[in-house]
């Protein structure tokens, strides 16, 4: 099974409503899943840029 970017996106949405609702408890969730979506998406414009070279 394949973790979409659109995965990550709602699973940080989710922990955000946790935080929202519990405090900071999730806080190290919500870290790792915003690390993860601004490398994704980091390397998604780099590959468009590289293939505009194309």
């Amino acid at each position: 099974m394949t973790i979409t970017l659109q995965d990550l996106k709602e699973a940080r949405a989710v922990i955000a409503k946790a935080i929202k609702k519990d405090g900071a408890v999730y806080l190290p969730i919500f870290r790792r899943l915003q690390n993860e979506v601004t490398k994704r998406e980091q390397e998604a414009d780099l590959l468009e840029q590289a293939l505009s070279f194309a």
